[in-house]
């Protein structure tokens, strides 16, 4: 099992993923509180570990954009949380592609697996938010022979991971950003916690 940590906006939070060192880090070009410049995104990827790979998450961008900051900021992964078709993702260049599959019922989600992106990031669905609603994605409706590589988002916090884990074990990754943070931001504690529950699992 992997683990992500997303929504990094500072160096405080990228020396705490230093130390803790989840696989995945995710950078935020979306519209909300966690969104960042792209000057921003590419010194804050500049200082992480090198064995922690840096994901982009987006919503929509145009595609000379994405190609643009994909390259920029050095980020080997991108998340794409809007309505990029297998057109789009074909296009997107030669790096890693986690689509979004939001949990709405049993037809999106099969809709939204028919992808060519090498995972999928099952979240939940709303009907106003393209993610970070703080809920756990309705893990019920994901296939049980699901070949494709999975992440599990979604309202995941410390007091709740042993139970997810035990819920999703075919899970390749669960990502976690509002549920590893305290008021000022990524929290060392939260961070440490969820990474050390994840390694643990299945041990």
């Amino acid at each position: 099992m992997k683990i992500k940590i997303c929504g990094l906006k500072s160096y405080e939070d990228v020396d705490i993923i230093n130390v803790c060192k989840p696989d995945y880090a995710g950078f935020v070009f979306a519209k909300g509180r966690h969104l960042l410049t792209k000057d921003e995104a590419r010194e804050l990827v500049s200082r992480l570990d090198p064995r922690i790979t840096p994901v982009g998450v987006f919503v929509n961008e145009d595609l000379e954009s994405l190609a643009e900051i994909v390259r920029y900021c050095g980020l080997h992964a991108v998340q794409l949380h809007g309505d990029e078709d297998d057109l789009y993702i074909k296009k997107a260049g030669n790096v890693r592609i986690i689509k979004c599959v939001r949990t709405r019922d049993t037809g999106s989600v099969q809709k939204g697996l028919a992808t060519s992106a090498d995972y999928v990031l099952f979240d939940t669905f709303d009907t106003k938010e393209r993610g970070g609603t703080g809920r756990l994605a309705d893990a019920s409706l994901i296939p049980k022979d699901l070949s494709k590589p999975y992440f599990l988002a979604g309202g995941i916090n410390p007091e709740n991971i042993e139970q997810v884990l035990r819920d999703n074990p075919n899970a390749y990754a669960v990502d976690i950003s509002s549920g590893a943070e305290d008021e000022s931001g990524k929290s060392f504690e939260k961070v440490s916690k969820l990474v050390q529950t994840v390694r643990e699992f299945g041990l």
